[in-house]
């Protein structure tokens, strides 16, 4: 296997069975509270930044969206209480650990005695939640500041659901569980109520046959303190960008763990899939279309939940970038635009970055993934310029480019399925690739540079070039 090592400024490698990955920011992450700048401890995982719940808590204190944080050792729950000062007196978390374990959490999380559902990990027997998940839950506003770098938090304000353009996971309509109907109208609009089923049905605005939302109480006429323990929402809802149709494993891909089996109640064939520590169910007996339900409800735990195992890896010296690669990611950020529409035509979305040295002048390039092509840029005359570029706009998908290590020297990769196993280790010389290395089998042939070598020396050769993570621009911001 292809060895992976850590980039300088790649904040992370993680180890684990699921193959995600995770990093530490020790310098801490900036975050604009009211106009007034703090630092909290955060860790990447996902590509989702997860701060302590008690820091969250404790940087609150005192604003409009302050909670407490309790917990319930005979529920063996976490319990938040709205609109009350954090309890706890310390001060916010100061240093991230070093090599730290992050488990996923299923601990139960109770807001105001109503149960609702946070992704969570836990990172030395302290529970890490999204910032944005905290924020829905309890109503504040969060956004990025792009110009700045920062996140901004401004609790005088509303929630803002975030938006996508690529298919994925909408979460915006699963955290209904736990909110009170006054709430959700609010969010919804009108609904129609069905008694005997104790369920309100939101068409007002929302497309196809609405989301049903089922309340922990039975009676003629819903009140607006009842809590929503149970949905049923059209694909459409629960998924950006939802295509006509869907596959089983298209929906599997956007969970951590699912099975397939009989629904007991309907005989049908189901997917259940996991979602913090609950199950979302599927109904795959038929065509799957954007108007095909999936169901939620706050007492269906999840069949031997996906517990996932994390090692982050970070260090200090790695996390803090040298000044003379700022420029780099100033003209990444700045030029992020330009990148992703070149993605499109390749039929990929968000810009990936390395920095490398790939013409051996010490001096370090920016290399820039475009779909299945590359650009590299380099500082000249402190200004950054283009000196290689190649979009490879007739790939079919079977040839594309990396960037590797080998024999601690930096390389541009290109390879190839059309021939087996052939790839060619490339550096840059005068704005042109330069061959060093050339390896491919032919004809059940091992060849490394037009000879013949043995088995052995041709993967010794292939193990032992080392593919460093890259930076998506996300992380660059």
């Amino acid at each position: 296997m292809k060895k992976l090592v850590s980039l300088l400024l790649a904040l992370v490698i993680m180890i684990s069975a699921v193959g995600l990955t995770a990093y530490a920011d020790n310098g801490g992450t900036k975050v604009k509270l009211n106009g007034e700048m703090k630092t909290l401890v955060a860790y990447n995982i996902k590509d989702n930044n997860y701060f302590k719940l008690r820091d969250i808590a404790n940087l609150l204190k005192g604003t409009q969206a302050e909670f407490d944080v309790i917990w319930n050792s005979e529920k063996g729950a976490i319990e938040l209480l709205s609109k009350t000062a954090y309890s706890t007196n310390e001060a916010l978390t100061s240093e991230t650990l070093k090599n730290p374990v992050a488990t996923s959490s299923y601990v139960p999380i109770y807001k105001d005695g109503a149960q609702i559902l946070l992704g969570a990990y836990n990172i030395a027997d302290n529970n890490y939640f999204k910032l944005r998940d905290v924020a829905s839950a309890i109503n504040f506003y969060v956004g990025w500041n792009a110009t700045e770098g920062i996140i901004e938090i401004d609790t005088s304000k509303e929630y803002e659901y975030p938006t996508s353009t690529a298919f994925g996971l909408n979460t915006k309509y699963l955290s209904l569980i736990g909110k009170t109907k006054g709430e959700i109208d609010k969010m919804l609009g009108n609904s129609t109520y069905w008694a005997d089923l104790s369920t309100s049905c939101y068409q007002d605005n929302i497309s196809y046959d609405g989301i049903m939302v089922e309340w922990n109480y039975f009676g003629m006429e819903v009140p607006e303190s009842a809590v929503a323990t149970g949905l049923t929402l059209p694909f459409n809802e629960l998924f950006f960008n939802c295509p006509e149709n869907l596959t089983a494993e298209q929906i599997k891909a956007q969970f951590n763990s699912s099975y397939e089996g009989l629904d007991i109640d309907t005989a049908l064939r189901t997917l259940y899939t996991n979602y913090c520590g609950k199950t979302i169910k599927f109904n795959i007996q038929h065509i799957l279309t954007q108007s095909s339900n999936a169901s939620l409800r706050i007492g269906w735990d999840f069949e031997n939940p996906n517990v996932e195992s994390i090692q982050i890896i970070n260090s200090v010296e790695e996390q803090t970038p040298p000044e003379s690669y700022a420029t780099y990611y100033e003209y990444a950020v700045a030029h992020d635009n330009e990148f992703s529409e070149i993605n499109k035509q390749h039929g990929f979305s968000g810009s990936l970055y390395y920095l490398a040295d790939v013409d051996h002048d010490v001096q370090k390039e920016m290399i820039s993934r475009i779909g299945y092509g590359v650009c590299v840029y380099k500082i000249i005359n402190g200004k950054v310029e283009e000196i290689f570029c190649d979009k490879l706009e007739e790939s079919t998908g079977n040839v594309r480019y990396w960037y590797g290590v080998y024999e601690d020297k930096d390389y541009l990769i290109y390879t190839s399925n059309a021939s087996d196993e052939y790839q060619v280790l490339y550096t840059i010389k005068d704005g042109e690739l330069n061959a060093v290395i050339t390896s491919m089998i032919e004809n059940g042939k091992y060849k490394m540079n037009d000879k013949n070598v043995s088995e052995t020396e041709y993967y010794d050769f292939i193990n032992n070039i080392e593919h460093p993570v890259d930076i998506s621009i996300n992380r660059l911001k």
